[in-house]
């Protein structure tokens, strides 16, 4: 900003604002759904084309070992993209697949069809193999491998190569796979929920909560558009294919075989067709000169020799003359900062905008006083749009170390006041200040790094660079190099503009920096009036001008270049103490912003952690003395009750219990309520929507935690030891991991005990379904997985599918010996029953049949069969009383769906609990709780997310 010169000014900003203003414009479109909606593809209403891509592309992926396909359709994954695709799994080898089709809505349409593999291990590596051409707009995501290969289109290949990064890369661990028929919720959540939430994290994406959708941050939002726009997205897919010729030529030497040996698979799916500006100054009234000093004009008139250089003195003393005034300064800023303000405002956070005037204000205050001190011409100060702000101003006679120091106070000042602000933000936990803070340091110290045309460079440049013209043009050149390089690794354009337009300027600054040279103590360089060039300095100027540039011709283009080498004859750089003195400054400044950033960040996160660790502990308290419960006498004990909760929390014990024997008074014979710590419940008639409304009026006029049913619970408590802790863990899981519709006993229940056997059913499916990695205890297994790398590293194909047949053969060894293993320690100590039935449990591909596209019925029937098994092993564990398959009257009142526990030493977590009816099953969860002399309850309770938000009958799958 500060110190370019007028004429490269604008030149970049055009520029520019094309490729910064067209990014911001699109900003409001660009959208991505929280929890994006997958539905099943119907093939009836889909294209054609895509249809048959999708289904040649399953079929040719089930010939390689994939089954369980699944079609999905994306109908909104972005504003302006549709998503189709088919998923299978090989369960064998732990691998995904998938064929995919995105559809841009443009005119006319872009289509990209690609094939990805992907592998997940537990410890979170993720290897994702695809063939896509367009250039992927974010890096992968930590912990994740990404191989892209454009020229590969056939699966088969594809695959092996997908194996050879997989063998190649990974460490060891055990793969993660869905469970069957889980496909849509873990593309859902791992493809597009993780994955933003990693973006969020990594500071590229941000949630909007109005819409409940992702979006781009400014960060985010360029990465995204320039790497989609030329010339960048050439440079990108040039530099993706090298790196995909590089990996794909290390696996065909490893393998010893070149691409020929396979067929393109690929099918016919048509692409559619898709800061220094030297500025105007007053005549001053100033003594009459002398005989070398008189108006350009007269001596141009009077001089022969200044009359071959008229036209260049008239322009020059039009420049010296000419300025605007006071109030089009002031229209200047004041529009500018109007244009600011609107263009931020419809391109970014109004917050974020007005954060940034007054950063850029101070900052550029800075040097608008130093410069005014320093008696600069000209001295005026504007905002550019999507850019920053700027102060413009020369002098003829100002010594290298006031540019210095103008060019420091811009942002030292800002630096100072930034780490105060900081400091005042985080001690008094003020958002908005610590906010304000942190930009002011992070624009004021990237604004001192040492590159021109940053005021950094202007430092460096004034206290040394500017001692000789050869180390001027090596700065200038190593800046240039040093913006394109960071132009390309950060993929901002900006950087890159400016260091292209540092090479463009770099041979006439080398000339006049030449001339200089070569003029120094020849010609007075001294301004009489610090306003006026000496007409005989002009003149000396513009003959070695026209020998060094014989080319230019326009006499305006020779005058500001005469202008340009008598500053540059006037820059006395400063003495070797007074640079020391500068530079010191310079470091410390440069040195004290990110530090000080830092260190507000990790008080900030240190408070942060204080406050999650704060927010973990729940807020109300309870104990089994604060559990009451009273019952209108018109509820018949005999009549099922299944009522409509009401669920109230107060500040403290005294009030609950105040509000509770007031509505025992007022509550309808049809009613029912309950005192727990802090919460009161109240349970009327579902039915009964108008006497609903009015307790929930009621009951909001004491206090505004006020939740309906469903709810969700959470409690806490403290065990005696970590014995009882991890049994009391053990007991609850066995319950939560089990789906509701199986009507499992739960362990809190005042109905029905489990028995013996019960429990024993319960923690032999524990043991059975948390075996831990089976392949990590087995060597054989083990041996076998060197193996069939060492194969496929050699591109032994028969060897690695036939060393990958023993390898199953050998793991349903392996699993049968550990079943008959816990089968051996005998009935006393686990369900012989249980293990028998786990032993059998259906699995997807046994019925399935490969040969048929439509496998809805292999599907349903797998369904059925994984159904029965399911309620067989609910029977085994304790089932409620049912009839017709259904739970009978008041049966389930102690029943809940969901929920998971925890421990850390010995404090328990459960969470997640969705009660049946709360104000039955919180009271009887505590009991069970504090029979195992647990102490500390505390609770509190959540409306489950997204209630009340109406997606309609086919908004779900």
């Amino acid at each position: 900003m500060f110190g370019i010169s007028g004429w490269l000014v604008w030149p970049p900003i055009v520029l520019a604002f094309y490729y910064l203003g067209l990014p911001l414009v699109i900003r409001n479109k660009q959208r991505y759904p929280a929890h994006p909606k997958l539905h099943e593809v119907d093939f009836e209403t889909v294209d054609p084309q895509i249809a048959k891509f999708l289904r040649l592309q399953a079929k040719r992926l089930s010939n390689i070992g994939f089954d369980e396909e699944t079609f999905v359709t994306i109908p909104k994954s972005s504003p302006i993209v549709s998503i189709y695709l088919v998923m299978l799994v090989n369960r064998l080898t732990g691998d995904r697949a998938k064929a995919t089709v995105m559809v841009a809505n443009a005119v006319p349409p872009h289509v990209v069809c690609f094939i990805e593999f992907s592998t997940s291990f537990e410890g979170g590596e993720d290897f994702n193999t695809h063939n896509i051409a367009e250039p992927m707009v974010y890096p992968p995501d930590p912990g994740s491998v990404r191989t892209q290969v454009p020229t590969v289109k056939n699966a088969r290949e594809l695959f092996e190569l997908h194996r050879f990064v997989v063998s190649r890369d990974v460490i060891g661990g055990k793969k993660i796979m869905y469970e069957p028929g889980q496909a849509l919720a873990w593309l859902s959540r791992h493809a597009y929920e993780e994955s933003y939430e990693q973006k969020v994290k990594r500071g590229w994406l941000y949630y909007d909560q109005s819409t409940d959708c992702y979006r781009p941050t400014i960060r985010g939002l360029y990465r995204v558009a320039w790497r989609v726009m030329p010339p960048f997205k050439n440079l990108l897919i040039s530099a993706l294919r090298r790196r995909g010729e590089r990996v794909l030529n290390e696996f065909r030497e490893a393998i010893g075989h070149e691409s020929s040996r396979y067929a393109s698979e690929e099918p016919a799916l048509p692409q559619i067709d898709s800061k220094h500006v030297f500025s105007k100054t007053p005549y001053l009234n100033v003594e009459e000169p002398s005989a070398d000093q008189v108006p350009l004009a007269s001596l141009a008139d009077h001089q022969d020799r200044e009359n071959d250089y008229a036209e260049e003195l008239v322009h020059i003393e039009q420049l010296q003359k000419e300025r605007p005034s006071w109030g089009n300064a002031v229209v200047v800023l004041v529009v500018s900062v109007f244009l600011f303000l609107a263009a931020g405002a419809a391109s970014w956070s109004p917050g974020l905008v007005l954060l940034m005037v007054p950063v850029l204000f101070f900052h550029e205050l800075g040097h608008f006083l130093a410069m005014r001190v320093f008696k600069y011409r000209n001295v005026r100060m504007f905002f550019i749009p999507f850019f920053g702000a700027a102060v413009s101003g020369s002098h003829y006679n100002v010594p290298g170390w006031k540019k210095a120091v103008v060019s420091l106070l811009g942002p030292v000042p800002g630096i100072i006041l930034g780490s105060i602000l900081g400091i005042i933000g985080v001690w008094f936990n003020l958002k908005l200040l610590h906010e304000f803070a942190s930009m002011m340091l992070i624009l004021n110290g990237f604004n001192l790094l040492p590159l021109l045309p940053l005021d950094g460079g202007w430092v460096l440049h004034a206290i040394l660079f500017s001692r000789h013209y050869l180390l001027d043009t090596a700065f200038r050149s190593l800046a240039g190099c040093l913006l394109v390089a960071l132009g390309c690794l950060t993929g901002i354009f900006i950087f890159i503009l400016l260091g292209i337009f540092l090479f463009v300027g770099l041979p006439m600054a080398f000339r006049l920096g030449k001339s200089a040279r070569r003029l120094r103590g020849k010609v007075p360089a001294i301004s009489p009036d610090d306003q006026s060039i000496p007409v005989s300095t002009a003149c000396l100027i513009l003959d070695e001008l026209k020998n060094t540039l014989p080319k230019v011709d326009h006499a305006q283009t020779r005058a500001r270049y005469t202008l340009q080498v008598f500053e540059t004859l006037n820059t006395c750089p400063p003495g070797w103490l007074a640079t020391l003195a500068l530079a010191t400054v310079y470091a410390a400044a440069l040195v004290a912003a990110p530090a000080v950033v830092i260190l507000l960040l990790v008080a900030e996160r240190a408070q942060v952690r204080e406050r999650l660790e704060q927010a973990a502990i729940p807020k109300l308290a309870v104990d089994a003395a604060a559990v009451a419960e009273w019952q209108g006498i018109g509820i018949a004990q005999d009549q099922p009750w299944a009522p409509h909760t009401i669920c109230a929390s107060y500040a403290d014990q005294q009030s609950a219990d105040t509000k509770f024997h007031e509505l025992k008074r007022e509550l309808p014979d049809r009613s029912a309520a309950c005192l727990f710590g802090q919460t009161v419940f109240i349970e009327l008639p579902a039915d009964d929507k108008e006497a609903c409304a009015h307790w929930v009026k009621r009951l909001k006029s004491g206090t505004t935690d006020v939740l309906e049913s469903p709810v969700i619970m959470r409690i806490t408590c403290t065990a005696p030891d970590p014995g009882t802790a991890a049994a009391i863990i053990s007991e609850a899981n066995a319950y939560f991991d089990m789906t509701a519709d199986v009507f499992l006993i739960p362990p809190w229940s005042k109905d029905q005990e489990l028995t013996e056997e019960q429990h024993k059913a319960r923690k032999t499916f524990e043991r059975l379904r948390h075996p831990g990695n089976v392949e990590a205890g087995d060597h054989e297994i083990l041996q076998m997985m060197r193996d069939i790398n060492v194969a496929a590293a050699r591109g032994d194909k028969e060897q690695v599918k036939l060393l990958m047949e023993k390898h199953r053969l050998l793991s349903k060894e392996a699993e049968k010996r550990r079943l008959q293993k816990i089968r051996d320690e005998g009935p006393e100590a686990v369900d012989q029953k249980i293990v028998d039935l786990f032993a059998d449990q259906p699995h997807y591909a046994d019925f399935a049949d490969d040969k048929r596209e439509d496998k809805k019925e292999g599907r349903e029937t797998f369904s059925k069969a994984y159904q029965n098994w399911n309620r067989q092993l609910a029977e085994r564990m304790g089932q409620i009383p049912l009839v017709d398959g259904k739970p009978s009257a008041g049966a389930d009142r102690f029943s809940c769906s969901g929920g998971f526990a925890t421990k850390k030493d010995t404090v328990i977590s459960l969470m997640g609990m969705r009660f049946l009816r709360p104000a039955v099953g919180a009271p009887a969860l505590l009991d069970w709780l504090g029979a195992r002399n647990c102490v500390e309850f505390r609770h509190d309770f959540f409306r489950p997310f997204g209630e009340g938000i109406d997606l309609g009958d086919d908004e779900m799958d």
